[in-house]
């Protein structure tokens, strides 16, 4: 919880979480090392699969903004695998294609959906908020490749509309808000599709995108897949707030201590960092080990040939998504 990382670390670094900026200032680094800590494995819990059901009209999809990474794919009728693929592997010379069987892993983008036309963008809030909401768009429009506007959400009002008309290609590169807000900013186009959304606590928009279809025209057909990912990472806002997974909080602090220590230069804050670093990742390790210790742990090592073993787990769930 985000309130027992605070009184963990505020005393140890001469702050005081009950004082407002002291507080923004800690939460601030509270973040950075608790996204640090989700980053640095595939830890403990911190999988999910869902079952995402997707007409394919333009053979590729974007999925949920909570989706980062995919770490596995299979069809969901007949449970057999799909393949994994970054953009590089179909331009190698003796690269086979099979589009059924194929997942190309694209690029991270701000909008759920292509813009269609040249279009200004409406960002609409479900619920009025007590502070003004700044939301910057970055990208193309018809008279410059490079662009950016900011708008402002007022007070008691629930949306904004850019000024600016943008373009497909080279298209919007980010969309962001400067605060948290109370609910989702919902984002659509001229013709009211909506194209996106800022999640109430994220301060902007990603999506992944997958090619899901290699041949020259797409199926137009509905298919289903039953999906393995990594969850983006969820900042603290609240003091009640948790972090994405149990068991976590001691490392997080100890990762806060790390990158504390680690801004001085003398021979005594290199030594705390160094303390402080290596005991965030023994914490981890014991939480991620802890956390299985009760789940059947062998595996035969034929099944998951070719699976580079976890860091600091051996788990069966990725055999699951290499098919039967």
């Amino acid at each position: 919880m985000l309130k027992d990382i605070l009184n963990f670390v505020a005393p140890k670094i001469g702050k005081q979480a009950q004082n407002s900026d002291d507080r923004l200032a800690l939460v601030e680094m509270i973040n950075q090392a608790a996204e640090e800590v989700h980053r640095s494995d595939d830890l403990a819990f911190c999988l999910f699969e869902q079952v995402f059901s997707a007409t394919i009209s333009e053979q590729q999809i974007t999925l949920p903004y909570y989706v980062e990474f995919v770490r596995g794919v299979r069809r969901w009728d007949d449970r057999n695998k799909i393949t994994l693929h970054s953009m590089r592997p179909r331009y190698q010379e003796f690269h086979n294609e099979y589009s059924d069987v194929v997942w190309r892993t694209k690029n991270d983008v701000p909008l759920a959906q292509s813009l269609d036309n040249e279009s200004a963008l409406t960002f609409t809030l479900d619920e009025a908020q007590d502070e003004e909401v700044k939301i910057t768009v970055a990208g193309s429009t018809s008279i410059a490749d490079k662009d950016s506007e900011t708008v402002t959400i007022e007070v008691g009002a629930f949306s904004a509309v850019t000024t600016k008309a943008w373009t497909n290609f080279p298209g919007v590169k980010s969309i962001s808000k400067d605060r948290y807000t109370t609910s989702n900013v919902k984002i659509t186009d001229a013709d009211e599709v909506e194209v996106g959304v800022i999640p109430n606590m994220m301060s902007r928009t990603h999506y992944t995108t997958v090619q899901v279809e290699q041949g020259d025209e797409a199926s137009n057909t509905c298919k289903t897949y039953e999906v393995l990912f990594k969850y983006r990472f969820i900042p603290f806002i609240n003091d009640t707030d948790e972090f994405m997974y149990p068991h976590f909080d001691q490392a997080i602090g100890w990762r806060v201590l790390a990158n504390y220590h680690g801004n001085g230069d003398d021979e005594r804050s290199i030594q705390l960092a160094a303390a402080a670093q290596a005991k965030s990742l023994q914490l981890t390790k014991e939480a991620s080990r802890d956390a299985f210790q009760s789940h059947e742990l062998q595996y035969e090592r034929r099944e998951l040939e070719g699976y580079k073993a976890h860091k600091y787990i051996k788990h069966r769930g990725y055999a699951r998504y290499r098919g039967y």
